[in-house]
Formats: structure tokens, C-alpha cells, sequence
């Protein structure tokens, strides 16, 4: 998404080269921080998530880590392989995501900050291939914002919470985040692809929507848990809407492929925490 952005506001090509190194990249870099995440909650997740696949023995301790080494060596080889700028906003990612789980997460500020800034730098990875991410840039700080206030809401979902003003967050900063996007492209209402205003309705109700039933009103672990899958799950349409805005037969495509992608997110959601 950042580099199709990038791309869009400065005119330049993108190769398949570039955005299949930056997609890897990410997702590489993202599952690795899924499995350090897993390793570091352990003891906590044998008292409190005990159907997890450390606690009950579905996957080694050590096997974890081969995962966790395996899949950070990959995403910084993806990142790197096209070019210097990606490879260093990989290192930095990679950073953010052992700083998170390794010290930020003991108190609930630092966790929700460095947590967003980890999927904001995400996305400024991919900026980073074309040199010149200002296009990218208030769009990385609204998903900075989205994925802050929803760890916060995860922070306590084991217990019963009344949440605050914080969970009204998501909608405004899909809608913010598309908002900078379209300002920073010059896209004028009347060039602004449908289906980019259709993806931004879709994802900031749906958004709006969750924010609300959660409200000033007490909510138990399982709500929360579902109010959070449904939150990380509403980054596709969300991410699809933004893609839309390049322009392009590839980002469309790529932007159809996340929309699809969706409901099926949402049937695997039953089986598999969202977060």
C-alpha cells in the first residue's frame, strides 16, 4: 500500500519485482513478530489462553524460535532485495517489533504506541522503495493511531472493561487516513475512484459500527476478543480502499484481492484468535 501510494503521488512505475519484495517483506517481518510475541507470553498464556499452540504443546519452544530466526532472516532478505532504503525500513521495523515484545509491551502506553508504529512503518517499508514516502505519511500515522487504540482495548480484554472515549479511534483514523491520501494524490471528488469511496464507507461504518457497541458500556473478555478480530479485520478493506487510489490495473487488482480476502478472514476468525 505505502509503495503504491509513493507511486501514485510521484508518477513513477512500479515493477513486479518491487512489490512482490515489499509484500513478502512485510508479511515475513509480520509473522515473525507474531511467533516472538507468542514466546514472550507464554507463562501468561498458560494461565489465561491455555488453547494457544506454545501452551499446549502443538509447537515447541524451540521450534518457535527456528520460526521466529527463519522468518526475520527472510523478511530482511525480501526487504533488501529491492534496494537499500527497503532494507533499512525493514531493520527499523524488525526493531520496533523486538522492542515492542521484548520491552514496550510491560506498560500499556509504550505497548500501544510502539504496536501502532510497527504497522505504520509497515507501511512506510514499502514508501521507502521510490525514495520520497511523504505521499505515505499521514496515512502510516492514522494506521499508527488505529492499531494504538486497538491494542489498548486488547491490553485489558481478559477482564471485564468499560471502554472510553479512545475506542471511538478506528473510524476517525480510517477515515482521516484516507482523507491525507487524497490530499497528498490531489484526487479531486470528482476523479475519486468509486471504489475507493465505497471501500472507505465500508471499512469506517463497519469501524463505526464496533466502536459503538463497545461504548461507555461494560465489556467481557469474549466481546473484546471479537471487538479486537474484527478490528485487525477491517484493515483489508480499509487497505483496499487506499489501493484503489493508485490507479492502476495491478492495484486494483491487488485492492479486489484484499476485498476478497475479507470474508475469509472472518470464517477463519472462528477457529483462530484475531489477535
Amino acid at each position: 500500500m505505502g509503495l503504491v501510494l509513493t507511486a501514485a503521488a510521484t508518477g513513477q512505475a512500479v515493477s513486479a519485482r518491487e512489490a512482490g519484495g515489499v509484500a513478502l517483506a512485510s508479511l515475513f517481518l509480520y509473522m515473525a513478530g507474531l511467533a516472538l510475541n507468542d514466546l514472550h507470553d507464554l507463562p501468561d498464556d498458560r494461565l489465561h489462553r491455555p488453547e494457544r499452540p506454545l501452551p499446549r504443546s502443538a509447537v515447541s519452544v524451540r521450534a518457535a524460535w527456528v520460526a521466529f530466526t527463519i522468518l526475520a532472516a527472510l523478511g530482511l532478505a525480501a526487504a533488501a532485495s529491492v534496494g537499500l532504503p527497503s532494507g533499512l525500513a525493514g531493520l527499523g521495523l524488525l526493531a520496533l517489533i523486538c522492542l515492542y515484545n521484548l520491552r514496550a509491551k510491560a506498560r500499556p502506553a509504550s505497548a500501544c504506541l510502539v504496536m501502532g508504529l510497527c504497522r505504520g512503518a509497515s507501511l512506510l517499508l514499502g514508501a521507502a522503495v521510490l525514495g520520497r514516502p511523504q505521499a505515505a505519511l499521514l496515512p502510516a500515522l492514522a494506521l499508527t493511531v488505529y492499531i494504538g487504540a486497538v491494542t489498548w482495548l486488547s491490553r485489558r480484554e481478559d477482564e471485564t472493561q468499560r471502554p472510553g472515549l479512545y475506542v471511538l479511534l478506528p473510524p476517525l483514523a480510517i477515515l482521516g487516513g484516507c482523507a491525507a491520501a487524497w490530499l497528498a494524490l490531489g484526487t479531486t471528488w470528482d476523479r475519486l475512484p468509486l471504489a475507493a469511496l465505497i471501500g472507505t464507507a465500508l471499512a469506517a461504518g463497519q469501524a463505526l459500527r464496533a466502536s459503538l457497541g463497545l461504548f461507555r458500556q461494560p465489556v467481557g473478555p469474549g466481546p473484546a476478543r471479537a471487538a479486537v478480530g474484527r478490528f485487525i479485520r477491517l484493515l483489508l478493506p480499509w487497505q483496499a480502499a487506499l489501493l484503489f487510489l493508485g490507479g492502476t490495473l495491478a492495484a486494483d487488482a491487488a485492492a479486489l484481492a484484499l476485498l476478497l480476502a475479507w470474508p475469509v478472514s472472518q470464517g477463519l476468525g472462528r477457529r483462530v484468535s484475531g489477535s
